[in-house]
């Protein structure tokens, strides 16, 4: 489902336009009015997609607004680690797969901030540009392109849930002959540095959304 079309407004169209639209259609579409309930059904669909600036930027991003299956990903990525310092002959593979999804989070956390960077300045020169006339498609274009870096920004937000989620399923875990307070500290520490950074990314993020 494309919910502009749904709701037929346009991908650049505000909040306040896109509600107006969903509650015009509404009254048309609805059972007691002559509508079907499966109109009904995929206006409110729509609707919930693009009603709100996170889920919104999600859809535009990734063409879905849900939000990912955290845990099962985390699980995954989880054993993925594990297996992979295993195979390499790493005695201590838990550990070393919490470090490894540790520095995933740190790159995640780098590229929100080189990409927040980026979305300020354009911002900021956007706002400058005003059109002549009635033809505003440069300003059409300037505002497709920064929604794809607020989705960019939803999208690593959305990966470093994951990861956070995987280290914390590895702290459920101890390996027989490693001192389990000297690897659980390791991974805690490791955990509340992700957890903290995440924290200050929330502080920037254009709509209050982060891991």
């Amino acid at each position: 489902m494309n919910p502009y079309e749904t709701l037929g407004v346009p991908k650049d169209a505000t909040q306040d336009t896109i509600k107006k639209a969903y509650r015009k259609k509404a009254q048309k579409k609805h059972p007691d009015r002559g509508g079907t309930e499966e109109e009904f059904k995929d206006l409110s669909t729509a609707y919930r997609m693009v009603s709100n600036p996170e889920s919104r930027a999600r859809y535009d991003a990734c063409g879905d607004s849900e939000i990912p299956n955290v845990d099962a990903k985390a699980r995954s990525l989880a054993i993925q680690a594990v297996i992979q310092f295993i195979e390499a002959g790493n005695a201590n593979y838990l550990l070393e797969a919490t470090r490894a999804i540790q520095a995933l989070i740190q790159k995640s956390n780098a590229d929100i901030k080189e990409v927040n960077n980026k979305l300020a300045s354009f911002e900021k020169y956007c706002k400058r540009l005003k059109p002549l006339g009635a033809d505003t498609f440069l300003l059409e274009a300037l505002k497709s392109h920064q929604q794809q870096y607020e989705g960019k920004i939803v999208t690593l937000n959305d990966q470093i849930n994951v990861f956070n989620k995987a280290l914390e399923f590895l702290t459920m875990f101890e390996l027989e002959g490693i001192e389990p307070e000297s690897q659980q500290d390791a991974i805690a520490r490791m955990l509340g540095e992700a957890l903290g950074e995440a924290l200050r990314n929330h502080s920037q993020a254009p709509f209050g959304f982060a891991g």
